[in-house]
């Protein structure tokens, strides 16, 4: 609220100097009710979780806190209600907000204040009309004081919300500039690695058909092999993701991309011992998509879906049509995870897994987003997750 508002506002209400005169008058009457005033105050404050946080926050002692608000009621009734006092009000406001006090509660504790100044006021010995007019005037500096005191309670949030808006910006350009370094630095590190490893692989390969079946070797030559085909697809996953490839959309049937991931993935160890639920698949629903990417995207989350479950327990893969929209679904009963874990599962780099690259979900994401779609989830620990993939249809 801008100074001359304040001036504005005394006028709308009608605030004249009979007004400061009866107010003027009440301070000394009422001097020895403002503790006690303050006093019901600080108890509504301590009562209300929310304002009684905010004050153990701000480091503020029970004394100082009872102390500024006996000094402000003093204020209320003793003015002058100029533009220093309005300036002191502006302060109170701002402080209000730096406290995180509630906005709601601050009306509550205006209406608290009006009504020990109103009942103060019938308790003395005055004529009634005296009492009438000086209750009048009560009223109205209670209004003036919650409008100026809200007002700047809401610029003073308002500058609370654009500065932690500022500062969440700034780090995500960090975290942007240090995800662009790292993954240049992936994408060459795993070139460098790709030959030698292919090498590597080729190489064992052949001692591998020099040794025979019963050979006691054969069984380390297999693990060494079975470790290299794991590095060859962390290699891979850091070249897709830190050289995505533009998607080569065509019209396609979603549900077959889904049913050919699915008969991939038939004989993997890790979809032993669980029962596969399909829902929908034929259903006629096709949409403009690069084959090859999205079959990773389903292909990616069934593993996921799998490993959660741990060979046991059920997954449903669910493809419907809401409107413009194609909607795969894949539920799996595993152990879920926690809210902390679900914000997280699309960072790069972040897994809960004891093996893995964190870069799964990114990349599918990052699929997602080449195809005007999107990925989701919804998961609770110890309840599964859902992950739901969106297309738009080709009409």
């Amino acid at each position: 609220m801008p100074e001359p508002l304040f001036e504005e506002l005394k006028s709308l209400i009608d605030f004249s100097p009979a007004d400061e005169a009866n107010l003027r008058l009440l301070a000394e009457p009422l001097d020895a009710r403002i503790d006690h005033i303050a006093e019901q105050l600080y108890n509504k404050l301590q009562a209300h979780p929310a304002a009684r946080s905010a004050i153990r926050e701000s480091g503020a002692s029970e004394a100082r806190v009872r102390s500024t608000i006996a000094d402000w009621l003093v204020g209320l009734l003793e003015g002058p209600y100029d533009q220093e006092y309005y300036q002191r009000r502006v302060r109170v406001g701002l402080v209000h907000a730096r406290m995180r006090l509630p906005q709601h509660f601050m009306v509550a504790a205006m209406h608290l204040v009006r009504r020990a100044l109103v009942d103060a006021v019938w308790d003395l010995p005055l004529h009634p009309d005296d009492k009438l007019a000086k209750v009048r005037s009560v009223h109205k500096i209670v209004d003036i004081e919650t409008a100026v005191i809200m007002e700047n309670f809401r610029e003073g949030y308002a500058e609370r919300v654009r500065q932690t808006e500022r500062e969440t910006v700034k780090e995500r350009l960090r975290e942007s500039e240090h995800l662009a370094n790292i993954g240049q630095l992936a994408a060459a590190l795993a070139h460098e690695i790709k030959n030698p490893l292919a090498g590597i692989s080729g190489a064992i390969q052949v001692i591998a058909g020099d040794l025979s079946p019963d050979d006691s070797r054969r069984d380390v030559v297999d693990e060494i092999l079975a470790q290299i085909d794991r590095m060859d697809a962390t290699v891979r996953d850091l070249l897709v993701y830190a050289r995505p490839k533009p998607p080569e959309r065509e019209v396609h049937g979603v549900g077959a991309v889904v049913q050919r991931a699915l008969t991939l993935l038939r004989e993997e160890p890790a979809f032993d011992g669980i029962e596969m639920h399909r829902e929908g698949l034929d259903c006629d629903v096709e949409a403009l998509i690069d084959p090859s990417q999205f079959q990773q995207v389903i292909t990616n989350v069934l593993l996921n879906a799998a490993q959660a479950c741990n060979q046991h327990g059920e997954i449903t893969v669910r493809l419907s049509r809401d409107n413009s929209v194609a909607r795969v679904e894949v539920a799996d009963t595993g152990g879920g995870m926690t809210r902390a874990e679900a914000e997280r599962a699309f960072e790069p780099f972040f897994t809960t897994k004891a093996r893995g690259t964190g870069l799964g979900l990114p990349i599918c994401k990052r699929i997602m987003d080449a195809h005007d779609g999107r990925i989701r989830l919804q998961s609770r620990e110890g309840k599964g997750t859902k992950v739901v993939i969106e297309l738009p249809v080709s009409l």
